[in-house]
């Protein structure tokens, strides 16, 4: 059977915000800048971005976070830390981090630090990390 897409304006929001997101990913990122940023209402952007994407903008932002995240710490420098590369991409309380990191990825962020000393290659995140991250 065949499904039509999401009205354009709601794509076009949710795309306009998915932007500003990745933009964003490294700052610390309220609400009412991505609502600034898009000229649009706290309600238009919820409703919008759920209807593409399946999920809040905050847990998008955070999935994104967390797959890069685990990016770094795969590809980390020998004296890299967890709590190094949880405060870069605006994970502060670093309890919540690893609960939530070791959700989504099946083990610590220490143990994937770890695990990872001594590989090269450095793997960027899959859609499929996004995916899990998001929940």
């Amino acid at each position: 059977e065949f499904q039509s897409l999401p009205p354009r304006p709601y794509r076009e929001l949710a795309l306009r915000v998915e932007s500003y997101i990745r933009r964003s990913l490294e700052e610390q990122i309220t609400i009412e800048d991505i609502c600034a940023a898009t000229r649009a209402s706290p309600r238009s952007i919820h409703a919008s971005f759920q209807k593409i994407f399946g999920m809040p903008p905050k847990s998008y932002w955070k999935a994104l976070r967390l797959a890069n995240a685990r990016r770094d710490l795969l590809g980390a420098a020998r004296r890299t830390t967890v709590s190094e590369v949880a405060t870069k991409w605006n994970f502060y309380r670093f309890g919540y981090f690893a609960i939530d990191y070791r959700g989504v990825f099946g083990e610590n962020p220490s143990d994937t630090l770890h695990r990872a000393r001594g590989r090269s290659a450095i793997p960027g995140p899959t859609a499929s990390d996004v995916a899990a991250a998001a929940g």
